[in-house]
């Protein structure tokens, strides 16, 4: 909700290499920090509320809000 397309792409792959340098011991990699700082970007305009139904040992979203949405509810 609070990404764009292309900042949600471009995450996944780096949440990717960031969870593969972790793996493989790789913690001290300067690149390990440099992936964790766009990461940590990516994750300031995080806020709000998600609402869940529990349901058999699942879940499913039904409802999420945040005041930094990327949503126009007037379009």
């Amino acid at each position: 909700m609070v990404l764009t397309r292309h900042e949600v792409l471009f995450k996944q792959q780096i949440d990717a290499e960031w969870t593969f340098m972790a793996y493989a011991g790789l913690w001290v990699e300067p690149l390990r920090e440099d992936l964790e700082a766009f990461i940590n970007r990516t994750q300031q305009n995080v806020t709000g509320e998600v609402r869940v139904k529990l349901f058999k040992g699942g879940l499913q979203i039904v409802g999420r809000s945040s005041p930094m949405s990327l949503y126009d509810q007037t379009l």
